[in-house]
């Protein structure tokens, strides 16, 4: 996606105004593109040199109970139910059905009309359960658990949940989610089902080109247009930060924007107005809004941050590590979106890591390890 975003470098739009020089964003662009992948590369060399990436046969997922599992379903059930019910708060649910079949663009007008305001922000978190638990399952997947007929359901049910989300949220970010979490464990299974998720990928993504094409209402050349467009309208944006020298928000538009937005709310530390020229606010990519926040600070903090990222794929292997387990899928997620999506700066983000915390399988070691000497595993990816 990092590249990508450099191919709207070429493209130019002056029907929407977009036919400036954005030569120092795309500098930018390219040299944060490679300390992120240089830090990533650190790491992983580091871990590999000192024997650090963790033998996953040497644990096992234990089976959850019935209750857990009940408990997994009703968050579901919620999910589901929150998705309709906050768009029920702008439209009559029929009325917005039949506006989707028909592809009119009363369905985006729903959508900004729903995020801005609607239904309690609690309801709106909640559209957010299904991803938590496909993130749950991905996890255990990952480390050899069979699903059994449960869990299975339970699995299969989360994926639907999460497409019935998007039809009523118009979210790109959670078929994102699905096509990531789906690649990461479609290696571990038979060669048969292989297929089915193949197929299953190539649905989703026809769908994900849908949803791109119902939010871009005054834009019609395609669903490759629509990335180039984006990516041209987050460079142009990130060029008028570098231009202006806007304001520093530290952190209130990345990682720390939730905690920003709570305190504000009970008015305990009001967050200032931080005004900064933009050509559309939506397409403030990754970097657009780490530059927003930190200035030329950025530079060693997406080289950290490419560090991080190497870190948690290692940790995660271990089922005993929570935390690396919490952080894995929406991390991935967010390292693949990098156009226009920027969900680390969102509370759902700690919504769905708190979740996935809170009812992720249990593992339990079934031979000791040598904590200063772990093996190598090559089947970690």
């Amino acid at each position: 996606m990092n590249i990508i975003v450099i191919g709207g470098y070429f493209f130019e739009y002056p029907n929407l105004g977009l036919n400036h020089s954005i030569s120092y964003a795309v500098i930018l662009h390219i040299l944060l593109f490679v300390l992120y992948l240089a830090g990533y590369r650190l790491h992983r060399n580091y871990a590999n040199s000192n024997n650090l990436i963790i033998q996953t046969t040497s644990y096992q997922i234990t089976e959850p109970s019935f209750f857990h599992q009940s408990v997994l379903l009703v968050l579901l059930l919620c999910g589901i139910f929150s998705s309709v019910y906050t768009v029920s708060y702008v439209v009559n649910t029929e009325e917005y059905l039949m506006s989707l079949m028909s592809g009119e663009i009363i369905v985006r007008g729903v959508e900004v009309a729903s995020v801005d305001g609607g239904a309690p922000g609690f309801l709106k978190m909640a559209t957010y359960m299904p991803l938590a638990i496909f993130g749950i399952y991905v996890i255990a997947i990952r480390q050899n658990f069979k699903l059994k007929k449960l869990n299975l359901l339970i699995f299969i049910t989360s994926i639907f949940a999460i497409i019935f989300k998007v039809l009523f949220t118009i979210d790109r970010l959670s078929i994102i989610y699905l096509i990531i979490g789906t690649l990461m464990i479609k290696n571990k299974f038979s060669n048969s089902t292989k297929l089915l998720i193949k197929i299953f990928l190539f649905i989703i993504f026809i769908i994900f080109i849908s949803v791109t094409a119902l939010r871009i209402d005054r834009y019609d050349d395609g669903f490759f247009g629509a990335l180039f467009l984006y990516s041209r309208l987050g460079l142009e944006n990130l060029q008028l930060l570098i231009d202006n020298e806007s304001p520093l928000t530290l952190g209130s538009q990345t990682l720390f924007n939730p905690i920003f937005f709570i305190l504000d709310r009970i008015s305990f530390f009001p967050q200032p107005i931080k005004n900064y020229d933009y050509i559309w606010n939506p397409a403030q990519y990754f970097y657009g809004h780490l530059y927003m926040d930190y200035g030329i600070m950025t530079l060693p903090i997406v080289f950290l941050y490419g560090a991080l990222g190497s870190y948690i794929e290692i940790r995660s292997s271990i089922p005993a590590n929570r935390i690396a387990n919490a952080f894995l899928l929406p991390m991935a997620t967010n390292n693949f979106t990098g156009i226009g999506v920027v969900w680390l700066r969102g509370v759902e983000f700690y919504f769905v890591v708190l979740l996935i915390m809170m009812f992720k399988f249990s593992g339990i070691s079934i031979k000791r390890l040598d904590v200063g000497k772990l093996n190598k595993h090559e089947n970690v990816d």
